[in-house]
């Protein structure tokens, strides 16, 4: 829910608001200039389990979803309902006192849903029944718990399996984004991307940098998490019932925003150019290219340490192919492997570095 201008015009005087239903979103003008001095609640819980946290708003560009309330116990869980360590995503699942029987007429999906709580007996609580939200959620170092979205937005690019909520919260914590939304896309060839969608804050009239919207989610996340491309919206598609329309996201021109072409140049580029080129094929690879953006995925990338075994005499790992994608950046892994750093300037030989892989 997202609270605008002429709609915060007409709670001037309002002593108290209580959110629920959406995820709480506040513009920072109209938080400023007309709510700052209302208390603002944020409440979430399900129609199957009532209210379950509550949270006093005391900062705009920090909005969690609180603590839980009074017999209620908040879990969040992977997919084998343990729990996660904090700060990592899992399924928010709610027990206690507010949590109903199940759904009228709808046994299947009541036992998907309502299941036995694992941890009633070693808390000594009466919250013998667990609802499981399908919610994304983590807790915080300081007990509180952040939402995140949908489990139902995961989508699996290149072996990867991806919360597109998770994206999603670190996007929307970047100044100057208003409402934002990340998708999975692909281009004539099939290839599968990740694009991040935003609108502009109204307090960023110029609009934000993308370079450093990029290297905001590169702080935070994996970089296989880092949308491919970005696209600025004039209006986010909204459903009827105010939720993002994923369906109405466009689909962005990817001939238009590749990445200006630089040609390999060390001798481990050229020669791995040419392996990526047989395996993805493509015409041409460049130095700055990603392997998984121009297609890869993990059953090639194991092809390509066959190749790079038998061309370069030397073993990696698929974790160091994830970690250096990057052309140049895995032609210097491999020169390093060898123990050879780079090209003698002065006499066009190599020169000896620390070997850091495993010559074969």
């Amino acid at each position: 829910m997202l609270v605008k201008m002429g709609v915060a015009k007409k709670l001037e005087g309002v002593r108290r608001i209580f959110f629920a239903g959406e995820k709480l979103e506040i513009d920072k003008k109209v938080f400023e200039q007309y709510v700052q001095k209302t208390v603002i609640q944020n409440q979430y819980g399900p129609a199957e389990t009532h209210v379950a946290t509550s949270k006093k708003v005391d900062n705009f560009s920090d909005i969690t979803i609180g603590t839980p309330i009074a017999n209620t116990q908040i879990y969040i869980l992977d997919s084998d309902q343990r729990p996660v360590p904090i700060g990592v995503p899992g399924e928010l699942c709610i027990a206690g006192e507010g949590v109903g029987k199940g759904y009228l007429n709808r046994p299947e999906l009541t036992a998907e849903r309502f299941v036995p709580n694992p941890f009633a007996a070693a808390e000594n609580h009466h919250g013998k029944t667990m609802y499981r939200t399908g919610d994304l959620a983590r807790f915080r170092s300081d007990g509180e718990i952040e939402y995140l979205g949908r489990m139902d937005t995961q989508v699996k690019i290149r072996g990867l399996r991806i919360e597109l909520g998770e994206i999603e919260s670190v996007m929307g914590s970047f100044p100057g984004v208003g409402l934002c939304a990340v998708a999975d896309r692909r281009d004539e060839t099939g290839r599968q991307y990740l694009v991040g969608y935003y609108t502009v804050a109204a307090e960023t009239p110029s609009g934000l940098d993308e370079k450093a919207l990029r290297l905001h989610l590169s702080a935070k996340l994996p970089k296989y998490m880092v949308p491919n491309y970005f696209m600025r919206l004039d209006v986010m598609p909204m459903t009827a019932s105010g939720k993002t329309d994923r369906k109405s996201l466009p689909v962005p021109d990817f001939s238009q925003q590749t990445s200006e072409y630089a040609p390999p140049e060390t001798d481990a580029e050229k020669k791995l150019a040419e392996i990526w080129q047989e395996l993805l094929q493509v015409e041409r690879v460049g130095r700055t290219d990603d392997f998984f953006e121009l297609g890869g995925d993990s059953l090639l990338a194991i092809s390509m340490l066959t190749e790079i075994e038998k061309g370069f005499r030397v073993e990696l790992s698929v974790r160091e192919i994830m970690e250096h994608s990057e052309l140049a950046a895995l032609a210097r892994c491999l020169e390093d492997a060898r123990g050879l750093v780079c090209l003698d300037t002065a006499s066009g030989g190599m020169v000896e570095g620390t070997a850091v892989g495993r010559i074969i």
